[in-house]
């Protein structure tokens, strides 16, 4: 092999072997990004995980120790003055046990719905009686809290086709934080009825003149177990 062919060779074995060593190179460095990405991402999630369970600790811990703590005041009054309390406070120790029941029924629901347990059972049903129902059943927490509870359909009677179990959850959970975040001797009103638009809905709608929710809280309405933190000390 003459010199100048065998520079040659070396100079394209040179290359190759360079271009080979590069690519080793870069490839590792690529993997240890993206080994580090993984990382990052698993800590970020575990710390967004961490966070969740605060949250729902802290929810669950206000939610359930504002009716205990009634329930518990009411057993003492009716035990010390059962012909004063008896009556009423028996009322109001049910309607408290209510609560984290409910919360408990809306915690299983949770686990359910992220299973993809849950079902939908819809049945024509007159959704003005279901709902009046509803209205109904939180009228003693309205009254105790002196707050006008009202229902204002625009139809005696309307059939649809609904799952009355989900109705109630939904609507239910409306009703009580509106009476729960508003002020004595203010109202909460319940309106359905169909929309005057060409796809005929039937809308739901709670609304009360109480506080309200400040502009900048919106965008997480619908993030789990985000709380507020009112003058009042309430969340």
């Amino acid at each position: 092999m003459t010199p100048s062919k065998n520079l040659l060779f070396f100079t394209v074995n040179f290359s190759w072997q360079a271009r080979y060593t590069l690519l080793l190179i870069l490839n590792n460095k690529s993997q240890k990004k993206k080994l580090a990405e993984t990382k990052q991402a698993e800590a970020s999630r575990l710390k967004e995980l961490d966070e969740a369970k605060t949250k729902l600790f802290t929810y669950i811990t206000h939610e359930f120790r504002t009716p205990l703590t009634i329930i518990l005041g009411m057993t003492r009054l009716i035990r010390e003055k059962p012909e004063e309390w008896l009556e009423s406070g028996t009322e109001k120790i049910r309607n408290n046990g209510k609560n984290p029941l409910n919360l408990v029924n809306q915690m299983l629901d949770l686990a359910k719905l992220e299973a993809g347990a849950m079902p939908l059972h819809i049945y024509q049903q007159d959704i003005i009686m279901q709902l009046r129902y509803l209205t109904d059943s939180f009228s003693s927490l309205a009254i105790s809290r002196n707050i006008q509870l009202r229902f204002k359909p625009d139809t005696d009677h309307f059939l649809l086709d609904y799952d009355a179990d989900k109705l109630m959850h939904i609507v239910s959970n409306l009703l009580s934080n509106a009476l729960k975040f508003n002020q004595e001797g203010n109202i909460v009103e319940l309106k359905a009825g169909v929309a005057a638009n060409e796809k005929k809905e039937f809308i739901i709608i709670v609304t009360d003149n109480g506080s309200g929710i400040n502009p900048e809280h919106l965008p997480h309405i619908f993030d789990r177990f985000y709380r507020i933190e009112e003058e009042s000390g309430q969340y």
